[in-house]
């Protein structure tokens, strides 16, 4: 059974419970090594990638993984797809760019 999905990026709401923290680090550790990697093509910087892995550990935390089935490769999939999007908009921010929500600087005026 796959999650109910809504807007990953509000303002977050998840309590900080044994589970929330859990399924944080079960699902960091799923999407890690793709971040990382997404990280390293966007920027030389490594600044500027610990920026990016900031953002998408927030977005990771905001978009409150208890709500996903890590086992489901559709869930895996929405949640790589919605951190990218936080990165590249972060990045597309910082630099004045539109990101690939078609939003300057990705519009999450809440962060």
């Amino acid at each position: 059974m796959t999650a109910v999905r809504v807007d990953p990026l509000a303002p977050p709401t998840v309590p900080v419970t044994a589970e929330s923290v859990q399924a944080f680090a079960s699902a960091w550790r799923i999407v890690e090594k793709s971040m990382t990697a997404f990280a390293s093509r966007v920027s030389d910087s490594r600044a500027d990638q610990e920026d990016l892995l900031q953002e998408a550990r927030m977005g990771l935390w905001m978009a409150d993984p208890t709500r996903y089935d890590l086992r489901s490769k559709e869930d895996v999939a929405y949640l790589h797809r919605v951190l990218i999007c936080r990165m590249w908009d972060a990045w597309g921010e910082e630099r004045g760019r539109k990101g690939p929500s078609g939003e300057d600087g990705g519009g999450d005026a809440g962060r």
